[in-house]
């Protein structure tokens, strides 16, 4: 009340009925009232050598015998709260929030200096988190184990200011407010988080909180004075409150949140809602009473099946084994019926194998630097206005047993023409035809049996070459064949091979083929180098065989997994390359990624494969013997140059002393002879340095292994060591 009065009423049949009233020494208002259990606090205004907090216990009866506890001495009360037990928190004097314990006659628990002193209330479900607010339409999110700081704040963007805020008591983290004169009613779901993993005991340096979600409801036209949540049994994703506007009316709303969702690793989806839970599996729908066992049959289930996506396809080729093995990877993927490309991409892989190939860019400028390399030049003219000029060097020839065989001057091109005519090829054997003799004619016999031999020019055609050229570029737009589209563009260009290779319907080797034959060094570089460009920003597996293993597949494998996901095919096809591009900061994080896919897929065997494939020719030796008296190493030269296991010595030296300070080395305690002396079994494995690491005992390998095959003790005499059980 307004003269500082509290009272407990009890609401009967729609009518107040007063239980108790307990007064204060000198009259003023009271701000704020909060239970707990048996105990009732209030806070007042500021009032000379009176405190402004003030506790009662009503429990054994509901007479005003005085306050059992008071707080904060001359000081005003704007908001206060119970947070533990028999522990009252409360902002006072417009510039401190300070926790108490009412057991305590000063019994101060924390103080903490701020001007956000309104509004305290507590997270039901956190007993820690707190919330204030202050004039400036900010909400300061607290811990009450590091109360120094907030640990969020929050920017209302209310007009006017906040009117209230409280936490829902069915929702985990849920806090609504509403601000003064507004209509709008608005909420935040809190969670706190450690900033990296605390281990078991939480650093709570560490300790951040974040907003996961936001909503914003307009209740009506009418501003808001105050609201309170609708208590519920239970959890809900729906909560209730209800507002009081500023026409005394009531309005019940109810708050419905976004589904929540869930990705198992396996590829199963589900999605949750109040009343309906959707589950989806990238394989056989699971049984519905299977699912109904684990969630409980208060729930609506529906069951459905998806596409597989890139991590099922991932997941079901490392079950199949898709490791670094190109041969085992091509025929994986065409039993799966896989995109061609993937196909091809190993088939590179494959010739390339571990050499340092730089690819075709990387030969072709090197062509391009080699003064020594002159190309020979050969002119055709194929009577069409303009001359064929071709170029053969080493470079080119080597390219060309690369992506095109029938080039080659080993390969008999009448022969290979033949079989495309067999084939039923006619297009692209009249486009080798033109391309290799440079002669038309030919190229019209090869595409007699097709409707376009009569389409093809004529020589009085040809004489007119306006008309000509009008006719073949007409018949490049109408033809889809890439060779044909190269035939006409060529006649239609005037011997513009950079017009026609650039045409997106012709493939990569198609394309190569004809520019390392026709184009001039120059040429051929801006050409591929065009290509190159394509092939990476389209992701496009087919620009291995431009970029060889160079730097630049490194990007072209980025393109690629950024258009497909396919993080799977991007290590395994790096990981069979040279080792100078394998500590790029992207093939790390690839490696990172696939391997903890690998762990939640729960293939530990495929990761322990893939692991030692990667690994095998990085991993250095673990263990060096030494020499007990110089501590110098007595391997056989360094442990990094030696194809000898780490604890082996140079059987052929016979050596039985140290080289260095040349004391004798220990000896086996089966056959007493020095380690490194060979045994009579003529075995990498005998010379190896065996020993007990709790008595240090030990000797040859394979005479260890014989005696621990029926002994459970050390072969030394006196020694009750049970070295077969450490």
């Amino acid at each position: 009340m307004s003269n500082g009065r509290t009272s407990i009423v009890r609401l009967e049949h729609q009518n107040l009925v007063n239980l108790a009233d307990y007064g204060v020494r000198q009259p003023r208002a009271c701000n704020t009232v909060d239970f707990q259990d048996h105990l009732l606090l209030s806070g007042l205004d500021k009032v000379r050598n009176d405190h402004g907090l003030l506790i009662w216990d009503f429990g054994q009866s509901y007479t005003d015998s005085g306050p059992i506890a008071q707080f904060g001495n001359s000081e005003s009360i704007s908001s206060a709260i119970w947070f533990a037990e028999k522990q009252v928190m409360a902002g006072m004097s417009l510039k401190f929030i300070k926790a108490f314990d009412t057991r305590e006659p000063k019994g101060l628990v924390f103080s903490i200096n701020t001007k956000a002193v309104q509004g305290l209330c507590f997270d039901h479900f956190n007993q820690h988190q707190f919330a204030s607010f202050a004039d400036d339409s900010l909400i300061r999110i607290w811990d009450d184990r590091k109360p120094i700081d907030p640990i969020l704040v929050i920017n209302s963007e209310f007009k006017f200011g906040i009117g209230g805020i409280n936490w829902c008591p069915n929702q985990p983290g849920l806090l609504g407010s509403h601000g003064k004169d507004s209509t709008s009613f608005k909420t935040w779901t809190i969670k706190q988080r450690f900033a990296q993993d605390a281990g078991l005991e939480p650093n709570l340096e560490l300790l951040e909180c974040i907003v996961q979600e936001f909503i914003q409801v307009r209740i009506s036209d009418v501003h808001i004075v105050d609201f309170q949540w609708v208590p519920e049994k239970g959890i809900t994703s729906d909560p209730c409150f209800v507002s009081l506007n500023k026409d005394s009316k009531l309005t019940e709303t109810r708050l419905h949140s976004s589904p929540v969702n869930a990705i198992g690793p396996n590829g199963d989806m589900l999605f949750c809602t109040s009343e309906t839970v959707l589950y989806m599996s990238p394989v056989e729908a699971t049984d519905e009473f299977e699912i109904e066992s684990r969630l409980g049959s208060q729930f609506k289930i529906q069951n459905l099946e998806y596409e597989l996506d890139i991590s099922q396809t991932m997941h079901h080729r490392a079950k199949s084994g898709y490791l670094v093995d190109p041969l085992l990877n091509m025929t994986l993927l065409k039993e799966a019926n896989a995109d061609e490309s993937l196909i091809k991409c190993w088939e590179l892989v494959q010739k390339m194998g571990h050499q340092r190939s730089t690819g075709i860019q990387g030969h072709v400028e090197n062509m391009r630097n080699d003064m020594s390399s002159v190309p020979k030049v050969k002119t055709m003219d194929p009577g069409v206005g303009f001359f064929l000029t071709t170029y053969h060097d080493s470079y080119r020839e080597m390219i060309l047993e690369w992506i095109a065989p029938f080039f080659n001057q080993d390969v008999n091109v009448d022969d290979y023409i033949a079989h495309l005519l067999v084939a039923k090829e006619y297009e692209k054997a009249a486009g080798l035809s033109f391309f290799t003799y440079g002669d038309l004619s030919k190229a019209v016999d090869c595409l007699r049996v097709t409707s376009l031999a009569g389409a093809m020019p004529t020589h009085a055609q040809q004489n007119q070459y306006s008309v000509w050229k009008e006719l073949c570029a007409s018949l490049r737009t109408k033809v889809s064949n890439p060779y044909l589209k190269i035939l006409f563009g060529l006649m239609a260009t005037m011997g513009d091979w950079m017009n026609v290779l650039l045409d997106p319907k012709l493939t990569l080797e198609e394309g190569l083929s004809v520019a390392v034959r026709f184009l001039d060094n120059e040429d051929l570089l801006l050409f591929v180098n065009k290509k190159t460009r394509e092939m990476i920003q389209r992701g496009n597996l087919q620009g291995l065989l431009l970029t060889g293993w160079s730097l630049s597949l490194i990007d072209l494998m980025q393109s690629f997994v950024d258009r497909t996901g396919d993080v799977q095919t991007a290590v395994l096809v790096l990981s069979v390359r040279p080792r100078d591009i394998q500590h790029d900061e992207r093939f790390v994080n690839w490696i990172i990624n696939y391997k903890n896919l690998l762990e939640k897929w729960q293939l530990f065997h495929c990761r322990a494969k893939f692991d030692i494939l990667w690994r095998k020719e990085e991993i250095p030796p673990q263990v060096y013997i030494r020499c007990n008296f110089c501590n110098t190493s007595i391997a056989p030269g360094s442990a990094s140059k030696t194809k000898k296991g780490p604890l082996q010595l140079n059987k052929q030296s016979g050596s039985s002393v140290c080289t260095n300070c040349r004391k004798p080395l220990p000896k086996c305690a089966l056959c007493l002879l020095p380690l490194g002396t060979a045994t009579n079994q003529d075995s990498r494995f005998d010379l190896w340095f065996t020993w007990c690491q709790t008595c240090r005992h030990g000797g040859h390998a394979i005479h260890m292994f014989d005696w621990f095959r029926g002994h459970q003790k050390c072969p030394v005499a006196g020694c009750d060591c049970f070295c077969n059980h450490q």
